[in-house]
């Protein structure tokens, strides 16, 4: 009975690692066949940025001091420097390189919500077939053929992929924490999270989460390295790089901002000439947020019960979902701060919740596909496709300019809309 119960507990494992690789192969294959079949040598200006920012690491020269192509902290600079290194010694392409590098990361990413499913958000009472065929086509949907996560990793060449691994990584310790009280899982999670924000700052919105939620759980000591695992890789990152050129930092990472008035509330008023306002805007915005954060410090330290794995989930959704929708800047790498989080989602939410996500889905899809196929800034694969086509070139004109880039997006602004409320609802059902 014993070697029966073993046999079929090895059976299931084994289904389930070969459902995860065949996830893995789907993602790779699809990616690598937009790109040598579609996209050919169209790419982004951001891939022609981190190659000019690797010619002048090469020759020895400071690239935030030389070029404003820099707005983060120095962890990109880095993996840029040994890319170039990489493709050198193997004399590949630079842009190659990297788009291999953020495949990569995303096969990772997938791994890491599979496992996530499985252990927190399957209910145990489904039969397991059932189950494990419901994560391989949630995966397979949400992230392998996901026409956006395709063009910002390929197209693009855009690293906020890396930021999200640590994010999705952050998670999965912070529910590990939850589920069995361990130090060493909220510490992982602290880590990983100071990983993402050294990566991109935006991350700092998860704080609340990560650590003021937690640390009375845990011991005074803890707490402090938790916080030091935070908050000094971007505090050590940031001081090195600033000392080289204090003014150009400034100006270009410490006061950056995406560009406004090409989507969302800043761009609707460029669409009613009130673009005066948007000044005024961003001062109020970056106000309402530090308030907002504020309140939510307050309300998760004080909170006698640990939230649920659920609604853990859809703040950390939420958090980025407000960055997006409120936010006076905008770029279409912020589509991906949505996507892990939204796969994850969809297996907990009710039906309804599932059908507004996968309306989402296809609006943004269409969005990202459109704009990624005839936009000069990211590669416009399907005007190097299509030569004579022009349809391309209309297309390319109904999205130039900041007004009709926001009438363009509009449909994605409001579906991002509508998830938020939903969303925001659903949250406080949870449990």
């Amino acid at each position: 009975m014993k070697s029966c119960t073993c046999s079929t507990r090895n059976n299931i494992y084994y289904n389930e690692y070969l459902q995860l690789l065949s996830l893995i192969i789907i993602s790779v294959l699809a990616r690598l066949f937009f790109v040598k079949y579609i996209l050919h040598d169209a790419r982004s200006t951001d891939l022609y940025a981190w190659e000019n920012v690797a010619n002048l690491l090469a020759i020895g020269k400071n690239p935030y001091n030389e070029t404003s192509q820099l707005n983060w902290p120095p962890f990109w600079m880095q993996l840029v420097f040994t890319f170039n290194f990489i493709a050198k010694s193997l004399h590949a392409h630079f842009y190659k390189v990297v788009q291999f590098f953020l495949i990569s990361i995303e096969s990772l990413i997938i791994c890491l919500l599979y496992f996530i499913h499985k252990l927190f958000f399957i209910d145990s009472n489904h039969k397991l077939k059932s189950k494990t065929m419901f994560i391989f086509f949630t995966l397979l949907f949400g992230i392998c053929l996901n026409p956006i996560a395709i063009f910002l990793v390929t197209a693009h060449g855009n690293f906020d992929v890396l930021l999200i691994f640590f994010t999705v990584l952050s998670l999965l310790f912070i529910l590990l924490t939850l589920k069995t009280s361990s130090k060493n899982f909220w510490l992982l999670s602290s880590a990983f999270l100071g990983l993402a924000i050294l990566t991109k700052t935006i991350p700092v919105i998860l704080i609340p989460i990560v650590f003021f939620h937690f640390f009375k759980r845990f011991k005074f000591v803890e707490s402090l390295l938790s916080i030091y695992l935070i908050g000094l890789p971007v505090v050590l990152g940031m001081s090195i790089i600033y000392v080289l050129g204090p003014e150009q930092i400034t100006n270009n990472v410490l006061h950056y901002k995406s560009i406004s008035g090409y989507f969302g509330i800043t761009g609707l008023m460029e669409v009613f000439n009130q673009s005066s306002w948007i000044g005024w805007y961003e001062i109020f915005f970056s106000r309402a947020l530090a308030i907002l954060l504020i309140i939510l410090t307050f309300t998760l330290t004080f909170k006698r019960k640990l939230l649920s794995a659920k609604q853990i989930v859809l703040l950390y959704l939420l958090s980025f979902l407000t960055i997006i929708i409120f936010g006076p800047g905008y770029g279409p790498q912020y589509g991906y701060w949505c996507i892990p989080f939204l796969v994850l989602t969809f297996s907990f939410v009710e039906r309804k919740f599932k059908v507004l996500i996968i309306i989402f889905y296809i609006v943004a899809a269409i969005t990202y596909t459109i704009e990624y196929g005839v936009g000069n800034s990211f590669g416009g694969w399907l005007i190097s496709l299509c030569t004579n086509c022009d349809l391309a070139s209309t297309l390319n004109q109904l999205i130039d300019g900041k007004i009709n880039s926001t009438l363009f997006r509009l449909p994605l602004f409001l579906s991002y809309i509508m998830i938020y409320l939903s969303l925001s609802t659903r949250s406080r059902l949870c449990h």
